[in-house]
């Protein structure tokens, strides 16, 4: 079976991309602002080169195991805290531990 449309073909590699998807996209900023890509050296063939080498090495870097461990807070967060468990599932747990028969008829 094939990979799904858009994807890398793995959790892993799909993982991988969500990491660097955002990261680079600082990183540019961060250089937009500081002026880094000001310089004329880099409008020539040779500066082309460099930058592009450059950030192939980056966005491969930013795909690594350790830079989405550290990351993982803001990529993969642990959501339980935003949903509730089903009240009836609860009660179904509930009603198991406790048998059926302790339950005590009332009449409404």
């Amino acid at each position: 079976m094939g990979a799904a449309p858009g994807t890398c073909g793995s959790r892993r590699s799909a993982r991988a991309r969500c990491t660097a998807d955002p990261l680079h996209g600082f990183v540019v900023k961060a250089g937009d602002y500081q002026g880094w890509f000001e310089h004329a050296w880099l409008e020539r063939p040779l500066g082309e080169i460099f930058v592009t080498v450059l950030a192939a090495v980056g966005v491969t870097l930013s795909c690594t195991a350790p830079v989405q461990r550290v990351f993982r807070f803001a990529m993969e967060p642990k959501m339980e805290w935003a949903f509730k468990r089903d009240a009836a599932e609860l009660a179904r747990e509930r009603e198991k531990r406790e048998g059926s028969a302790a339950r005590e008829k009332v009449n409404a």
